[in-house]
């Protein structure tokens, strides 16, 4: 696999700003945090979720539930399930980490985490802009079909809300893109929808995308 020199990947809670100039956008964060949150919660009380949002082919960040322990940056984009799962844009599903030969460094990140079983699972948007997954379980896990399927929604879920803003963010004048103003005018027009009653992150990102559009 040929490697990809990638910039030290920040740790983004909810709540927390992301970096300039396509995540300056901490309502697009927040979202995704609390989706990271809500799949966890689906997913038992023995399962972690974080997302890894690949921006450029060497920037990566990853984003954790708002509670919780942050996630190791190493374990989510180091050399691992998660950063092969970026690269090939392919799902991968580890049942059980004692039965796995491959990444040993990886492999004792995450049972220094605790964890037993993971899944990556993909989506792209356009360009080099991705998004995976990132499950662990504290105990060995089949990941059902119908639990891949839950995983899948939520990964293709983000990939468009977040390909989206950066769309957004592509079509502004190139000045406004340096100097980081279309990023501060999107998060407010972004902010301003999700407050409204019953919008969600995604359907907030919708509605900006048909009001531009």
């Amino acid at each position: 696999m040929t490697d990809v020199d990638l910039v030290p990947a920040p740790v983004l809670r909810a709540g927390a700003a992301a970096e300039p100039p396509l995540l300056g956008l901490p309502t697009l964060m927040r979202w995704t945090g609390t989706s990271a949150a809500r799949l966890t919660s689906r997913l038992g009380p023995t399962a972690t979720v974080s997302v890894v949002v690949r921006l450029s082919r060497r920037r990566v960040l990853h984003v954790d539930p708002p509670t919780g322990p942050a996630a190791d940056s190493r374990l989510l984009v180091g050399e691992g399930p998660f950063r092969e799962s970026l690269d090939r844009i392919g799902a991968l599903r580890i049942p059980d980490l004692r039965h796995e030969t491959r990444w040993p460094a990886w492999r004792d990140l995450a049972a220094q985490e605790g964890s037993r079983a993971a899944l990556a699972m993909p989506a792209r948007g356009s360009g080099n802009v991705a998004v995976v997954i990132a499950a662990r379980c504290r105990r060995p896990r089949p990941w059902t079909s119908m639990e891949l399927v839950m995983v899948d929604s939520v990964a293709q879920e983000v990939a468009r809300a977040v390909q989206t803003c950066a769309s957004l963010l592509a079509a502004a004048p190139a000045a406004a893109r340096a100097d980081g103003s279309a990023a501060e005018a999107l998060e407010q027009a972004l902010a301003r929808r999700a407050g409204e009653a019953g919008a969600g992150g995604l359907e907030a990102v919708r509605d900006l995308a048909r009001t531009h559009g």
